[in-house]
């Protein structure tokens, strides 16, 4: 929190401490913490105090992740993929279930990054749901659309007048009848 001696205390500042607060909070896993801020003036010096009560509640944890829309890739393949968001489950010792916003954020573009290296170029991430419950979990529903899949037909090479053709296929790598992947081209 960036509050520095002398300035003036306005409700502007009050807001912005109490969100800064609490954004620390939710990115730590406690999406139920609770800021209030009173302000103790001093009128004999001209100053105030503030004073900042947070009461973080518990962490909340991930219950369940359900996958909707999913045929063609693997389900444990879609959640190794989310590193960042894991279910709760006996025994998880060192991936913690808590769930934290920007790191589901992260998992989901990772996740359509997945499905891209396999030949997916329409996967999208149609809606996600996070439900919660009384007892400090939630529920995330993810509906995916995994699109078609892409493989590479015919590459013609022109205007190669240093190199045949066939040269060119081998230092690209690429074949006809590959799962199309970008990356393939970026590496060439």
């Amino acid at each position: 929190v960036k509050l520095n001696l002398g300035k003036i205390v306005t409700n502007t500042i009050t807001k912005n401490t109490q969100m800064a607060v609490r954004k620390f909070f939710v990115d730590k896993g406690f999406l139920n913490t609770k800021v209030k801020i009173t302000t103790i003036p001093d009128s004999a010096r001209n100053n105030a105090t503030m004073r900042v009560l947070v009461d973080k509640g518990q962490k909340v944890k991930i219950a369940k992740i359900n996958f909707e829309g999913r045929s063609e890739v693997d389900e444990s393949a879609i959640r190794m993929k989310m590193k960042g968001t894991k279910e709760k489950r006996f025994g998880r010792l060192f991936t913690p279930s808590k769930f934290v916003p920007k790191k589901f954020e992260e998992d989901k573009q990772k996740l359509i990054e997945y499905y891209n290296k396999l030949g997916y170029r329409d996967a999208v991430i149609e809606s996600d749901t996070v439900i919660k419950h009384n007892d400090n979990t939630i529920t995330i529903n993810m509906a995916l659309n995994e699109g078609r899949k892409y493989y590479y037909r015919n590459i013609d090479f022109t205007g190669n007048y240093l190199y045949k053709s066939d040269r060119l296929r081998e230092v690209l790598g690429i074949a006809k009848g590959d799962v199309y992947n970008p990356e393939d081209l970026e590496r060439s």
